[in-house]
């Protein structure tokens, strides 16, 4: 009696487009969360006269890395999702803004971990003892920020 895998220790594919047996061990460590065993990449007899091959390994490896999951950042403690930090203010705060409100002078004399504190503060970003993770946050936001297509108007940041 034959056991069938279900897929789960060969892969099959239609014999046109076969994929690199390396290219697929690369793609999967990119998405399992253990560090990667070195990868044997085969080597290519007569490599002058196959450029081809090389070509297409050249192609498919940057496709892999164009598709290679964004790293994740587990924090220490609760911190906000960047999409809630994207979020309009509310109207009233926006009028604070601009009018009354005057924002902490760039030449504040207090030191690094205080002008830390103030910025993450004022973007509702949580400061623990960890400013590390709070700036993480705040870059993360910036880098969003910047890519947003409704800010894409304004000056240069």
């Amino acid at each position: 009696q034959r056991r069938v895998h279900g897929g789960l220790t060969v892969l099959d594919e239609p014999s046109a487009t076969q994929s690199n047996p390396s290219v697929v061990k690369i793609s999967l460590t990119y998405t399992s969360k253990k560090k990667a065993p070195s990868i044997f990449v085969e080597s290519i007899e007569d490599a002058q006269h196959r450029t081809s091959l090389i070509d297409k390994w050249i192609n498919d490896i940057s496709n892999l890395h164009k598709k290679k999951p964004a790293p994740t950042v587990n924090y220490s403690k609760p911190q906000p999702d960047v999409e809630s930090l994207l979020q309009v203010w509310p109207a009233e705060f926006e009028d604070l803004l601009g009018r009354d409100l005057q924002l902490p002078p760039a030449q504040l004399d207090v030191e690094l971990y205080q002008d830390v504190t103030i910025i993450c503060t004022l973007l509702d970003i949580p400061v623990y003892k960890n400013l590390i993770e709070s700036l993480h946050v705040f870059f993360t936001l910036f880098s969003e920020f910047k890519a947003n297509q409704h800010f894409q108007t304004g000056p240069e940041l």
